[in-house]
């Protein structure tokens, strides 16, 4: 069986996924095939091609993205075209300002295709709706992507066959038992750390119950 690498190219100005190469010399190697990660398609029908002309054409086309042109160069925003691709700047809460990344504005006609690879292949896990949405969200987005995600992953087969589980029931509380004795039972614990003690140094108090 032959498996080809596919990797995606942004710094050429005619072509966003290319240069699919074969690797003969995986084939003997049972630990490095990847083929079942991507189901019964295989990785080179799902990663299809997709020239940059055609992804502006289709940008360009698609009414549910006319609006965000005009919000092209608006620092606010975050909208710009790179290389005559709609995209847009974007970084999480977490990140510094200078690790914004770049995410493609996708037009209508390649959300369902995205969908499908971020959530249902075998390679996806058929994870919850953040995951699938936060592993999106690192190179692509649109308008709806929430809404289209929630319902994407609220609507799959075998998320709704199998689902996750139910939840863990907790632990069930149980009295404490009556003491007879004094000091039949102890409860022993360290409280800290305090301000430092100025005549000892301290810093922790043991207490016993």
């Amino acid at each position: 069986m032959e498996i080809t690498s596919t990797c995606i190219d942004t710094s050429s100005d005619d072509t966003l996924a290319v240069d699919t190469e074969p690797t003969n010399e995986m084939d003997s190697d049972p630990v490095t095939d990847i083929s079942k990660l991507f189901g019964d398609t295989g990785p080179q029908s799902l990663f299809e091609l997709v020239d940059r002309e055609e992804l502006i054409r289709l940008q360009q086309t698609d009414p549910d993205i006319a609006s965000l042109f005009e919000l092209v160069d608006q620092p606010e925003y975050g909208y710009v075209i790179s290389a005559g691709v709609l995209v847009r700047l974007w970084r999480d809460k977490c990140s510094p300002q200078e690790d914004a990344i770049k995410q493609i504005v996708v037009p209508t006609t390649l959300r369902a295709k995205l969908l499908h690879l971020a959530h249902e292949i075998p390679a996806a896990g058929h994870f919850g709706v953040s995951k699938t949405k936060d592993r999106l969200l690192r190179h692509f987005y649109w308008p709806s992507i929430s809404r289209d995600t929630r319902g994407f992953c609220r609507s799959c087969d075998v998320c709704q066959r199998i689902g996750k589980g139910a939840p863990c029931l907790p632990a069930p509380l149980h009295s404490l038992p009556l003491l007879s004795e004094p000091f039949s039972q102890v409860a022993v614990d360290i409280v800290g750390p305090l301000p430092v003690c100025k005549d000892t140094g301290n810093r922790f108090m043991l207490t016993v119950l």
